[in-house]
């Protein structure tokens, strides 16, 4: 073999190399990164339960693993926020404190209940966060749930991905609708709204449709368990003269990268 034949085998070679790592690249870059990339689709709904002057929030959390590969879960945590009546920002925007927090998809002695999300699974958990008194007061105009779930890696730090629900915090109560003002309502076509109690006469009262129980409004999108006017995230009905929700975002699930320091710290609360 002469000198040039040396050049177009080695030449060859090369161009073999820069095709496999090229290739390799790609795979890494386009099939790796985004088809195996991990997807999640978290959700929570929040419910007011009260009894005297206790309160607490009911939490349904869900997580949906909507990616192909499996998800190793490290913590879920779950934080109820307050927006008192005028707190607002200079923006309009309400002012939320953290009263609460609470870990989901773990056991009562704290151990989890899940170690990974399996690819299309659904993990599901319902979560009971007593609100401190001093959170508790008539000035409290909503409560705000926030989900952040983090996943495990080896390296540290990881994905997080949040979802938010908002909570009425007054209640109306609608067990003393008396059947006759049901009857008049619908004779002239009115729209029944919330209903409080002692403002109907003492006539014989129907009966809730849906468990009243100490559940009190739902959050975004739920009924308000009573099956007589619906409450929603953005505002809540003005019995007696109570402030309204400001306009707020509506929730919505994201997906942002976590520093280690962060997922360990929600790892500590709750």
């Amino acid at each position: 073999m002469n000198a040039g034949d040396w050049i177009s085998a080695a030449l060859a070679i090369v161009q073999i190399a820069a095709i496999i790592v090229g290739a390799a690249w790609a795979y890494w870059k386009f099939v790796k990164g985004r088809i195996f990339h991990r997807r999640a689709e978290p959700a929570v709904e929040g419910t007011l339960l009260t009894t005297g002057s206790s309160r607490a929030v009911r939490a349904k959390v869900a997580v949906e693993n909507t990616g192909p590969a499996d998800i190793p879960l490290r913590v879920a945590l779950l934080t109820v926020s307050a927006y008192g009546a005028g707190e607002v920002d200079e923006h309009g925007h309400p002012v939320w404190r953290d009263v609460a927090r609470a870990h989901a998809f773990r056991s009562d002695e704290g151990d989890p209940d899940h170690l990974e999300i399996e690819s299309q699974e659904t993990i599901t958990d319902d979560v009971v966060i007593p609100i401190p008194a001093a959170a508790s007061g008539t000035n409290v105009v909503a409560y705000r749930i926030s989900c952040h779930v983090y996943e495990r890696r080896k390296e540290g730090g990881g994905i997080c991905w949040t979802t938010k629900a908002v909570v009425p915090a007054q209640p109306a109560v609608a067990t003393a609708l008396t059947r006759e003002a049901v009857e008049r309502a619908e004779e002239r076509e009115w729209v029944i709204g919330v209903v409080k109690q002692g403002e109907v006469g003492d006539s014989e009262p129907v009966e809730p449709v849906g468990d009243v129980g100490a559940e009190g409004g739902r959050a975004a999108g739920g009924s308000s368990g009573f099956g007589i006017g619906t409450q929603d995230a953005g505002s809540i009905a003005n019995v007696g003269g109570d402030p309204q929700i400001p306009p707020d975002l509506a929730p919505s699930a994201q997906q942002r990268p976590a520093e280690e320091s962060e997922i360990e710290a929600a790892e500590r609360d709750g």
